[in-house]
């Protein structure tokens, strides 16, 4: 697991690293496909030993978990740039609730990578894609069916996306200290002790 996860984390840092030697090359900005989080910081820390670059991410809304970066020469102003993002929407007439899986599972059927994937938004009635430009067409041809439903496909705009509602809750408390089991016991509403446990475990 140990070499699966060292190997994973170099050919990360090659792409990256190729990334970066192509936007001064081409003086162009130059994307990744989509990272996940933990993907991002990794990229995020290699390109600040980058002299001559600067980079952003971009996923089509402004918590998107998925999402890809973009490389660009230090002298470029980002608001400039275009988001090399595209977004589709699946209708199916389906009685009963398709799930994330099962829109997922028929996008990985047609032999797309999950790379070349972003997050999915799915509805009651609809799954919202954001994905790279270069499959709209591939994807609006060849995927017909969800879960042996007929789907029906459009491209849509970023401003059409259904943006899922993020509850936050803000928790103000006073503590006897910055100990991690006391912050996480106000914020749980948990015994110290119970809290101190779990974070052992």
């Amino acid at each position: 697991m140990a070499d699966e996860f060292a190997e994973t984390t170099k050919e990360l840092a090659s792409r990256i690293n190729s990334l970066a030697e192509r936007a001064l090359k081409e003086k162009e900005p130059q994307w990744s496909d989509f990272l996940e989080p933990p993907e991002r910081e990794q990229a995020q820390a290699i390109l600040g030993w980058i002299s001559g670059v600067r980079f952003n991410s971009f996923g089509g809304y402004a918590k998107a978990e998925r999402r890809r970066m973009v490389v660009y020469p230090d002298y470029y102003i980002v608001e400039t740039i275009e988001p090399a993002l595209a977004y589709l929407e699946i209708q199916t007439k389906s009685q009963t609730a398709l799930t994330h899986r099962d829109y997922l599972g028929s996008l990985m059927g047609l032999g797309l990578k999950r790379e070349k994937i972003g997050d999915l938004l799915v509805g009651d009635l609809t799954c919202q894609i954001v994905t790279v430009p270069e499959l709209v067409d591939f994807i609006q041809y060849n995927l017909e069916r969800i879960s042996n439903q007929k789907a029906l496909i459009q491209e849509i705009e970023a401003e059409q996306l259904n943006i899922p509602n993020l509850r936050e809750k803000v928790i103000k408390s006073t503590v006897a200290s910055l100990r991690l089991d006391a912050i996480t016991a106000a914020g749980f509403s948990e015994s110290r002790t119970r809290m101190a446990k779990e974070i052992k475990a």
